[in-house]
């Protein structure tokens, strides 16, 4: 599912504001892990993120509020 996301939205990942598109995106779904919904998706969501803004899953973790891993 993931390379299928990645082949569809390729173009608007790797755009000027891709970066930002992504963090918004990781940023509302760790939010709703937060409140339940799906908390299988946090590790996976803090390890995006941690790609994205270049800083260790455990800041990105701290900096949302959500337990260490």
């Amino acid at each position: 599912m993931a390379a299928e996301i990645t082949d569809r939205f390729s173009g608007f990942l790797t755009a000027a504001g891709g970066r930002q598109v992504q963090l918004f995106a990781v940023a509302e779904l760790l939010m709703a892990g937060s409140r339940g919904d799906h908390p299988e998706l946090t590790p996976p969501l803090l390890d995006l993120a941690s790609e994205l803004l270049a800083e260790p899953a455990e800041v990105v973790a701290h900096r949302v509020g959500l337990p260490a891993a």
